[in-house]
């Protein structure tokens, strides 16, 4: 449950990051405050945090399903909850991890890169 609240902080923090840039006026040259070059390196390490995000999303997937496999073998119901728990919460991450993979991309896109 804590990473689906974590899923949708980074991503409103993304969201609102890249609207006070345009929303500042710090496209409008060097007086606005933000360089180039720094929308450049903040736009890559989004794209690339995605990526990690969307790796661990399909790890806890790969998980939810193991500890589902291993609860329906032992019959152990909590376990296999558990495990759905954990596949969706991996679905969740890898969703948003592909949000900002995207949104890191677009954004590098329009800087021409």
């Amino acid at each position: 449950m804590d990473n689906k609240i974590v899923a949708w902080a980074v991503g409103a923090l993304i969201v609102g990051g890249v609207a006070g840039f345009y929303l500042g006026g710090a496209g409008n040259g060097p007086a606005a405050g933000v360089s180039q070059n720094d929308m450049r390196i903040s736009a890559g390490m989004m794209k690339d945090n995605g990526g990690v995000m969307t790796q661990m999303g399909q790890m806890m997937v790969q998980a939810g399903a193991l500890l589902q496999e291993r609860g329906s073998a032992g019959s152990d119901t909590e376990m296999m909850q558990l495990g759905k728990q954990l596949q969706q919460l991996g679905q969740a991450g890898q969703s948003a991890g592909q949000q900002m993979s995207n949104q890191g991309s677009s954004v590098m896109q329009m800087m021409g890169q």
